[in-house]
């Protein structure tokens, strides 16, 4: 996206820079499912239910360890921890009050993912890979039932799609 932005800026034409967009656009998690996942991550530290996906830092299987991740063995402690290095950088997962304006950057994909290079490397790996397989889990839910939405498509005049 923000190469899009700049080719906009540099260039005056926002697909100037399409070619590098279209190899990293599968990568682009701001969007309506990154915002539902992360607020499906939050909503999970803050209750401590179950995840409907298999974490990749959850000590379920060796893999991560032989990568050299860091992995939680226990879902509540890691809730509790994240929690703790959440409220550090200033991201609160919940509030009682419905008009609390400190949590607008909370629900902010954008701060979240600025907010997060603050932290130690392994919470860092763990919180981002949390949201990319929530993002994942929400867009194969909805290609299953029919209902993914991939935005706006741009149609050259060969007839090929490019996202825009």
């Amino acid at each position: 996206r923000r190469l899009r932005i700049l080719g906009a800026m540099m260039r005056g034409d926002r697909n100037s820079a399409h070619g590098a967009v279209q190899s990293i656009a599968p990568f682009d998690i701001q969007n309506r499912y990154g915002k539902r996942a992360l607020g499906r991550l939050f909503e999970l530290l803050r209750t401590h239910n179950k995840p409907e996906v298999n974490f990749s830092f959850m000590a379920i299987s060796g893999r991560a360890r032989a990568r050299g991740k860091q992995q939680w063995t226990d879902w509540k402690a890691f809730c509790n921890e994240a929690h703790k290095e959440l409220e550090k950088v200033g991201l609160r997962l919940d509030s009682d009050d419905a008009f609390d304006e400190s949590l607008d950057a909370s629900k902010s994909l954008n701060a979240f993912l600025n907010r997060l290079l603050m932290l130690q490397p392994g919470m860092q790996n763990a919180l981002f890979d949390g949201v990319a397989e929530l993002y994942a889990h929400l867009v194969g839910a909805d290609r299953a039932d029919g209902s993914f939405d991939a935005g706006l498509e741009s149609i050259d005049r060969q007839g090929r799609r490019r996202a825009s």
